[in-house]
C-alpha cells in the first residue's frame, strides 16, 4: 500500500544522463481505490467552505489551462483601459522539482488549519510516513529506500495535498498570483516603469522568503518575464532589472 515502483522514462538528448530521465512512480490499485474515496471526501468539504485560493486552477473539477491565460490577459485589458494606462509585468516561476519536496510536518500543519484535525491527521501522517520506493530498470531491481518528503507520486491524493501545501502562497504578497498546481505567474502594474521594477523586486524578496519558509525553491535560471505597454504609451526603452536572491531575471519579449 506504501511502496511505490520507479520507472525511468527516457526523454530526450544525452541517455547517460539522468535529468534526462522521467521517473513515473506506480502505486498499489488497492492505495488507489482507498485515496479515491478520501480525495471525493476532501473536494467536498473544501468545496463547500470554498477553501481553495480562487485563481488556483489546477487539479480541480470545472477548471482548466483556459482560465488563467483569460485572467492573465483580462488583468492585462484592465490596465490599458484605465484613466492612465498602466504597464503589466508578468512573472513566471519556476520551481525545481515542487511536488518532489513538500515538507511533511508543513504539510500536516496547514491540513490542521483548513480543518483536518485530530483523527483525520493522524491518518495523513501515517499516510505519508514510512512508505518506501525502489526503481526497476531493464529487469535490475534497487534496494527499496524510505521516501522522506514529497506528496506521493502517482497517486489520487498528491496533487489534492499540493494544492493545499501552496494554497497561502497569494498571501505572501501584492502580486496578483495565477496558479495551475505549481505552475506559478505573478503580476504587477503602475503607470510608471522605474516604480513598476522597484515594487516587483520588493515583492518577489516576500515571495521568495515564502518559498524559503516552505522548503521550495525557485529556479531563477528558468524563471522569466515580460512587460505589456500600453499602445498609448510611447515606446520606452527599458533598461531595469528584476533579481530574486541576487540572480537576474532573464526577460522575454521586447516593447
Amino acid at each position: 500500500m506504501k511502496t511505490a515502483k520507479i520507472m525511468p522514462i527516457y526523454k530526450s538528448e544525452d541517455n547517460k544522463n539522468l535529468n534526462n530521465y522521467r521517473p513515473i512512480s506506480l502505486l498499489s490499485s488497492f492505495s488507489k481505490l482507498l485515496e479515491k474515496l478520501v480525495a471525493t471526501q476532501m473536494y467536498r468539504y473544501i468545496d463547500k467552505y470554498q477553501l481553495f485560493y480562487k485563481h488556483q486552477y489546477g487539479f480541480r473539477k470545472g477548471h482548466s489551462t483556459i482560465h488563467p491565460l483569460l485572467q492573465f490577459l483580462n488583468n492585462i485589458c484592465n490596465d490599458f483601459t484605465k484613466p492612465k494606462p498602466r504597464y503589466n509585468m508578468g512573472i513566471f516561476i519556476d520551481l525545481k522539482k515542487a511536488f518532489d519536496t513538500v515538507d511533511f510536518s508543513i504539510l500536516l500543519r496547514k491540513l490542521e488549519i483548513y480543518g483536518f484535525v485530530k483523527e483525520s491527521n493522524i491518518w495523513f501522517q501515517n499516510y505519508l510516513t514510512g512508505r518506501l520506493q525502489y526503481v526497476l530498470y531493464r529487469e535490475q531491481t534497487s534496494d527499496f529506500l524510505p521516501i522522506r518528503c514529497g506528496v506521493p507520486q502517482g497517486s489520487i491524493l498528491g496533487p489534492l495535498l499540493f494544492l493545499i501545501y501552496i494554497n497561502d502562497l497569494n498571501n505572501a504578497s501584492s502580486f496578483d498570483t495565477l496558479l495551475f498546481a505549481d505552475d506559478t505567474t505573478l503580476q504587477i502594474s503602475s503607470d510608471n516603469v522605474s516604480e513598476l521594477f522597484c515594487r516587483a523586486n520588493c515583492e518577489l524578496s516576500e515571495i521568495s522568503d515564502w518559498f524559503k519558509a516552505n522548503l521550495l525553491t525557485i529556479n531563477a535560471k528558468k524563471t522569466r518575464f515580460i512587460i505589456f505597454q500600453p499602445k498609448a504609451e510611447k515606446e520606452t526603452n527599458i533598461e531595469q532589472k528584476l533579481f530574486i536572491d541576487g540572480t537576474e531575471i532573464e526577460r522575454v519579449g521586447s516593447n
